[in-house]
């Protein structure tokens, strides 16, 4: 259930108007707080939500600790997380 949840929000967020949707929404900073204690498979989903919310404004995952966050999976066991917590760092810098 929690995975289809995530699979349409990703949805959403790749569209321009549907990442500034989810911004305006405040859930920036939930997804952040959600991140670490997930299963991989809905933390790379999160992990593109995020990123497209982030092309939008990074401030609110700046506040809630995004960075801090994204670094620590950077030593995650599975690559494509790391990569995609690398990319979005890159994002939030």
């Amino acid at each position: 259930m929690r995975k289809n949840a995530h699979l349409t929000l990703k949805m959403v967020s790749e569209t321009p108007l549907g990442a500034e949707g989810l911004v305006q929404s405040k859930l920036v900073p939930k997804l952040v707080e959600l991140l670490p204690g997930e299963l991989d498979e809905i933390k790379k989903l999160i992990l593109d939500e995020l990123h497209f919310c982030m092309s939008i404004d990074t401030t609110d995952a700046l506040e809630s600790n995004g960075m801090e966050t994204h670094t620590a999976l950077l030593g995650h066991e599975d690559p494509e997380i790391r990569g995609l917590a690398a990319r979005n760092i890159m994002d939030l810098r």
